[in-house]
């Protein structure tokens, strides 16, 4: 029950937000925080996102109303500058962990695999919210949240597999090697 030209607003000030919050977030990514950490902790905190949109509604305290449109600019303010934090971690992330020597194969299979995972979930997601519609009627839609939650947790707890052996395998020294192994520090040569 939004209307488009609060939700117009909203997205205006927001792009106008990671327009100005962008650059500073990548530089501190580049120079003072490791983007596996950043990735690690902003996939932390971006966690109970679905689930509190899923809650969105009116809420009533004594007399007080909290219109979901509060909620919502709320939720939309508190992760604004998370998700810039987890979007610009990835491509440096990728240049930290994959071998120089076949960054451009890894890339490749890492992209590769990512959309097949997305197509399938894609139609997968369809007919799930196909079938809330269909049971539930427009109310079905919120549904969509929980399907977006379970993802996120999914992916979370793979992260936190891929963020526990790379602190095993030397954290911030860590460097793939193919043709000599994993190392913490790797040879005298430069590191990525």
């Amino acid at each position: 029950g939004f209307k488009d030209l609060d939700l117009g607003n909203c997205g205006f000030i927001t792009l106008m937000i990671i327009l100005v919050i962008k650059y500073p977030i990548g530089w501190l990514i580049d120079k003072k925080i490791h983007p596996m950490k950043s990735l690690f902790y902003s996939s932390l905190l971006l966690l109970p996102v679905p689930f509190l949109n899923f809650f969105m509604q009116d809420y009533h305290i004594g007399t007080y109303l909290i219109p979901a449109f509060t909620i919502y600019m709320a939720i939309a303010f508190y992760q604004l500058p998370i998700v810039q934090f987890n979007a610009l971690s990835g491509f440096p992330l990728q240049t930290k962990l994959f071998p120089a020597d076949q960054f451009g194969q890894f890339c490749s299979a890492n992209q590769t695999m990512g959309n097949v995972l997305k197509m399938g979930a894609g139609i997968a997601g369809a007919a799930f919210m196909g079938w809330m519609t269909f049971k539930f009627g427009r109310e079905g839609n919120k549904y969509l949240w929980l399907w977006h939650g379970l993802f996120n947790l999914i992916g979370f707890v793979s992260l936190c597999v891929m963020f526990r052996y790379w602190t095993l395998f030397g954290g911030a020294k860590f460097k793939l090697e193919l043709h000599g192994g994993m190392s913490a520090g790797g040879p005298s040569g430069a590191q990525l």
